[in-house]
């Protein structure tokens, strides 16, 4: 006798007992899944409302705002052919530093990164203008030490030339 019939046969306890599980199972959980939702307690609609953006991001918005204003006073900015995104951001009380990226749109090679400084002015940040590049460069040194014959390195008219004849006068 083959114990691992594929038709097993239908009687008996065991298969009584299985069949009434299988058929009151679906019954028992539907019951208990209605039973837990009645007693749980509803959300309110302020624990369902979405939550609030950080801090972070509103000032991003904010310096967003602001640096693409102090761009559109330059004429020589076309910022419709630039994707503009604020990487990052330091707030120290009302002053702001800004790391920004520019890409022009379509190119990913073409990007760069400018920082600026912010200063909330009535509420809202304000773009510091720079100030003029020095680079911290010395001034050229007084005119010492040239070889002989050299022309003058500084702001001075060079020596009247000799041109060969015939030559026509040169403006200076």
């Amino acid at each position: 006798m083959n114990r691992f019939r594929a038709n097993p046969p239908r009687g008996g306890v065991y298969y009584g007992q299985v069949s009434t599980l299988i058929r009151f199972l679906p019954v028992f959980g539907l019951t208990v899944l209605l039973a837990c939702s009645e007693t749980a307690p509803k959300p309110s609609t302020a624990e369902t409302a979405p939550a609030a953006a950080p801090a972070s991001s509103d000032v991003n918005a904010q310096v967003d705002a602001a640096v693409r204003k102090h761009l559109s006073r330059r004429s020589d900015l076309d910022m419709t052919a630039m994707d503009m995104t604020v990487r990052d951001v330091q707030v120290a009380g009302d002053e702001a530093d800004a790391t920004v990226g520019f890409q022009v749109k379509g190119s990913p090679e073409s990007a760069m990164s400018m920082q600026y400084h912010l200063i909330k002015q009535g509420g809202e940040w304000v773009v510091q203008p720079k100030p003029p590049a020095d680079h911290g460069a010395a001034p050229p040194p007084a005119q010492q030490g040239l070889p002989p014959g050299h022309p003058p390195s500084g702001g001075e008219a060079p020596p009247a030339q000799k041109l060969p004849p015939g030559h026509p006068p040169v403006a200076q």
